[in-house]
């Protein structure tokens, strides 16, 4: 348990790193992001919410909220559709507030043992697909086990912003998607939004 908590933050801080006119700067910025946030998880000096603010203030500009929430939403249209312009606009206020949250929890329950790990993480040449998409695939050495994860990206106004991620066999963002059309699906989407504002 402990090693798939820790898994799902590295891919939250490694995935949102590219963003770049040229994909071949995605190494360097890749490895730049993971730097600053495991130094900022090990620096006792730092508060708990100070250390979270500065996570956050570093890294939400880089990923693509709006496209993450869409996804987390794609194929159940006939749940989607039922939302209003306002709902839907509510939607995308809490999501990523709510995706904030959920990482930086679990970040809390691995931070003592991250201490004493030693992490390596090598990151491969990304793959397009298509004009708009890129692939970028990593391998994380994480106290001695291996972990495959798939990063994706999606173009916009020229720069690469990262809208999901898949850790082994796991779509974080079909993960998420079934979570939501329960909801919906169950209870509207007006108690969806109510379960964003309070997890």
């Amino acid at each position: 348990m402990k090693t798939i908590m820790m898994s799902l933050l590295v891919a939250l801080f490694l995935s949102p790193a590219v963003f770049a006119d040229d994909v071949a700067d995605v190494k360097k910025n890749v490895t730049e992001s993971v730097e600053f946030v495991l130094n900022t998880m090990k620096d006792d000096s730092i508060a708990k919410d100070e250390r979270n603010d500065r996570i956050i203030k570093r890294l939400s500009p880089l990923f693509d909220f709006r496209a993450f929430a869409d996804y987390c939403l794609q194929g159940y249209t006939k749940h989607s559709k039922k939302a209003t312009s306002e709902q839907y606009a509510k939607y995308l206020e809490l999501f990523e507030p709510h995706i904030s949250r959920y990482y930086l929890g679990k970040l809390d329950l691995v931070l003592k043992s991250l201490k004493d790990q030693e992490i390596k993480v090598t990151v491969k040449d990304p793959v397009r697909k298509g004009k708009k998409y890129i692939i970028a695939k990593a391998n994380v050495l994480l106290d001695g086990e291996n972990i495959k994860m798939d990063f994706w990206f999606v173009k916009r106004n020229d720069a690469y912003k990262a809208f999901n991620i898949v850790i082994g066999k796991t779509n974080l963002g079909k993960a998420k998607r079934a979570d939501f059309v329960v909801s919906i699906k169950n209870l509207g989407f007006d108690k969806l939004l109510e379960w964003l504002k309070d997890n």
